[in-house]
């Protein structure tokens, strides 16, 4: 049950390598290879069912409302 999340975080470190290196500016690689490894990540944490990752989205999600909130308000 492990390998999942392990096998996701590996392909979308490969996936965020290989879009952080097309960039010529390395702030827009490091922001395009950043926001590639979290798609990633997400669409094959979902897509694999792995164990834990529902519970991890949501804290996510609340986490980023609080900050959201206290940052416009």
């Amino acid at each position: 049950e492990l390998s999942r999340p392990v096998r996701a975080a590996v392909v979308a470190a490969v996936v965020g390598i290989f879009v952080a290196a097309d960039p010529a500016d390395p702030f827009t690689g490091l922001a395009a290879g950043a926001t590639a490894v979290t798609v990633v990540f997400v669409l094959l944490g979902w897509a694999l069912d792995a164990q834990g990752f529902a519970p991890a989205l949501r804290s996510v999600a609340t986490v980023t409302r609080r900050l959201a909130h206290a940052v416009f308000h």
